[in-house]
């Protein structure tokens, strides 16, 4: 397993506010809006949702 792809699933099933978000984004893709397309609907660059989406880092409160 990619040690990226764990990072996210472990930062996605914390119990917070980030791993709520987390889940929120993720389950996105199940209605057709691909994450791929998510950092430019929500206004906000990859390089500031990738670190948060792996657990690295956390969104500044005007992403949220």
């Amino acid at each position: 397993m990619d040690e990226c792809c764990g990072l996210a699933d472990a930062a996605t099933n914390e119990a917070t506010f980030g791993g709520e978000l987390r889940r929120a984004i993720r389950g996105v893709r199940q209605r057709q809006m691909f994450l791929s397309t998510m950092p430019e609907r929500a206004c906000v660059d990859w390089a500031t949702l990738r670190p948060f989406m792996v657990g690295e880092a956390t969104l500044p409160s005007d992403v949220i």
